[in-house]
C-alpha cells in the first residue's frame, strides 16, 4: 500500500481546507478501490460522475488531463484529491482559489511565471481547446502584466484571485463564453 507523506496530508489539508483525518480517511478508502495507489482515466470518470451528479464525461476527461501531466492514463491519491475537489466549486472566486492552489505545487502562497504558463496551458486544456506555444506564451505575459499588481515576478493568491477576472480569455472559459474565446485566442 502506498503511504501518504505527512508532509502530503498538511499540503492537501492546507489547499482543501479539509481536516487532516479526512484526508487520511480519504486516502484509506483510495487504496482500498485502487491497491496500486493510482487510478485509470475511466475510474476517474466514473468516481467524479458517481460524485457530482451535474458532471459530464467530457468535463470528467478534461480535468483528468489536466492531472495527467506525464500521459501515463493514471492518476495518484494527490491528484484525485485535487482534481475532484474541482467538481464542487462554484463562485469564480472558488474556482480561481482552486486554480491558484493546483499550481501552487509547493503551497509557499505564490506562483512563479512557468507556473501561470502551466495555469493558462490548463485553463485552455479545461475548455478543450488546444493552442500553440506561442498563444501560451502571449496569454501568460498578458496575466502576469494584469495580475502581478506589485510587479515582483511572483503572484499571490490575493493578487490572482483579485485581478484574474479582468483578463477575458481568463473571464471567457470560467464563465463558459467557449465560443468568443475560440475566436478571439
Amino acid at each position: 500500500m502506498p503511504d501518504l507523506d505527512t508532509k502530503d496530508v498538511s499540503l492537501l489539508s492546507h489547499k482543501l481546507t479539509i481536516p487532516e483525518e479526512d484526508i487520511l480517511k480519504d486516502h484509506e478508502a483510495f487504496i482500498d478501490m485502487y491497491p496500486s495507489g493510482e487510478m485509470s482515466k475511466e475510474q476517474f470518470i466514473e468516481a467524479i460522475l458517481k460524485k457530482d451528479k451535474n458532471s459530464d464525461s467530457d468535463s470528467a476527461e478534461s480535468l483528468f488531463g489536466i492531472f495527467d501531466e506525464d500521459g501515463s492514463g493514471t492518476m495518484d491519491f494527490l491528484e484525485f484529491m485535487m482534481a475532484s475537489n474541482a467538481t464542487t466549486l462554484n463562485s469564480l472566486e472558488d474556482k480561481l482559489n482552486w486554480i491558484f492552489n493546483v499550481y501552487d505545487k509547493d503551497g509557499g502562497g505564490t506562483i512563479d511565471p512557468q507556473e501561470l504558463r502551466d495555469i493558462v496551458n490548463g485553463l485552455f486544456s479545461m475548455a478543450g481547446i488546444d493552442v500553440p506555444e506561442e498563444i501560451l506564451d502571449i496569454r501568460s505575459k498578458e496575466m502576469s502584466e494584469i495580475i502581478d499588481v506589485d510587479g515582483d515576478g511572483e503572484i499571490s493568491k490575493e493578487e490572482f484571485v483579485e485581478n484574474a477576472m479582468k483578463i477575458g480569455f481568463i473571464h471567457n472559459i470560467l464563465t463558459n463564453n467557449i465560443g468568443e474565446e475560440l475566436g478571439e485566442y
